[in-house]
C-alpha cells in the first residue's frame, strides 16, 4: 500500500485547482520521520515494511476519522511524511477550515 500512495507532486494539478476554486487548502501532516531510525538499526527492508504498515493505518483513517474525499499523499517518493489534504467543507456558507476544525481532525488522527 505504501508504494500505492501518490506524492503530492503527482496530485499538484488537483491541488492547484482546489486552491484556485476554494481559495484555501487544509493540510494535516503525519510525520513519520522518526521511523528512519528503523532503517538505520534494521535496514531498508525493515524500514519499508514498517512504512507499509503505517501507510495502511493512515489509509484506514479515510472514511472513518477523516472524509473519504480527503486526499492522501506522500511528501516525496519513498518519503516518510504523509500529507492529508482536506476536502472543502460541505456547507456553502463557510467552506474554509477553522482552527477548531483542524484541531479536532488532528486529535482524531493522532488517536
Amino acid at each position: 500500500m505504501y508504494s500505492d500512495i501518490p506524492t503530492y507532486h503527482e496530485r499538484l494539478g488537483y491541488l492547484i485547482e482546489q486552491l484556485r476554486d476554494e481559495g484555501h487548502l487544509g493540510l494535516i501532516l503525519i510525520d513519520a520521520s522518526e521511523l528512519a531510525q528503523v532503517e538505520h538499526d534494521y535496514g531498508s527492508k525493515a524500514f519499508h515494511h514498517v512504512l507499509t504498515m503505517v501507510s495502511g493505518l493512515v489509509g484506514e483513517l479515510q472514511g472513518k476519522e477523516v472524509r473519504t474525499a480527503d486526499l492522501l499523499a506522500l511528501n516525496d517518493r519513498g518519503g516518510n511524511a504523509f500529507l492529508l489534504f482536506l476536502s472543502p467543507k460541505r456547507s456553502e456558507q463557510e467552506r474554509a477550515p477553522r482552527i477548531g476544525d483542524m484541531e479536532t481532525i488532528c486529535q482524531r488522527v493522532s488517536e
